[in-house]
C-alpha cells in the first residue's frame, strides 16, 4: 500500500515512517512531502492508496489544509494528524470527510495501522454508497421519464376518443336529419315515413 505523508516536522515523520516499518502484518511504501503545495503535485504526478495528512503546515493551516487535500485527492482516504488533542476538532474534520483522526504523540504502530486500514474500508464504504445512489437516483430519473411518456400517451388516447367519439355523434345527428328529409319526401308523394326519427332520437 503507498502513502503520502505530508508533515513539516521531520522528527514526527522519521517516527511515523519507523512506526511503519516495525508493523509485519503488512508492507507500506512511505512517500513524505513537507509542504502542502508540494503533496498535491506528488498527487499529480503519482497514485497513492491514502494520505496520512498533518494539518498545521507551513503554507496551510486547519481545516483549510483538509478542503484543499481534499480538492487534490478526490477519493482518497485521508488520515488527519494533529497534535491539538481536541475532540470537537476531531469530529469537525470526520464530518468534513476525514476517514479517521489521530493525536500525535498519542498512537502506536499497531493504532496507526489499524486506523490506516478503517479509513481504507470507510472510503470504499463511502464510494460504494455514493454509487449506489447514483445509481439509484438514474433509475428513479428514468423511471420518471418512462412514467410520464405513458402519461403524455394516455392523454393522447384520451384525446383521440373524445374526438373520434365527436365524430360519432356528428354523423348519428346528420343520419338523423337525412332520415328526416327521406320523411319529408315521403310525406310529399303521399307515402308513410320509412324512419321512426323521434324514436333513434331518444335512443341514438
Amino acid at each position: 500500500m503507498k502513502l503520502l505523508l505530508v508533515e513539516d516536522n521531520t522528527r514526527d515523520a522519521r517516527l511515523l515512517r519507523e512506526m511503519l516499518k516495525q508493523t509485519t502484518a503488512a508492507a507500506f511504501q512511505l512517500e513524505h512531502a513537507a509542504r502542502l503545495d508540494a503533496a498535491i503535485e506528488r498527487l499529480r504526478q503519482e497514485t497513492f492508496d491514502l494520505v496520512l495528512l498533518d494539518l498545521g503546515l507551513p503554507d496551510s493551516q486547519g481545516m483549510e489544509t483538509l478542503t484543499r487535500m481534499q480538492q487534490a485527492s478526490r477519493s482518497l482516504p485521508i488520515v488527519v494528524l494533529t497534535g491539538l488533542d481536541d475532540q470537537k476538532f476531531a469530529l469537525e474534520a470526520m464530518r468534513a470527510g476525514a476517514q479517521d483522526y489521530l493525536v500525535k504523540g498519542r498512537f502506536d504502530g499497531e493504532l496507526l495501522i489499524r486506523s490506516i486500514r478503517y479509513a481504507v474500508e470507510r472510503k470504499r464504504a463511502e464510494e460504494e454508497v455514493r454509487r449506489l445512489n447514483a445509481e439509484l437516483e438514474q433509475r428513479v430519473e428514468q423511471r420518471t421519464a418512462q412514467l410520464q411518456t405513458a402519461n403524455e400517451q394516455l392523454h393522447a388516447s384520451n384525446e383521440e376518443l373524445k374526438r373520434f367519439n365527436r365524430a360519432m355523434v356528428g354523423r348519428e345527428l346528420r343520419m338523423i336529419e337525412l332520415k328526416k328529409e327521406v320523411n319529408e319526401l315521403c310525406a310529399a308523394v303521399g307515402q308513410p315515413p320509412r324512419y321512426d326519427v323521434d324514436f333513434e332520437k331518444k335512443n341514438p
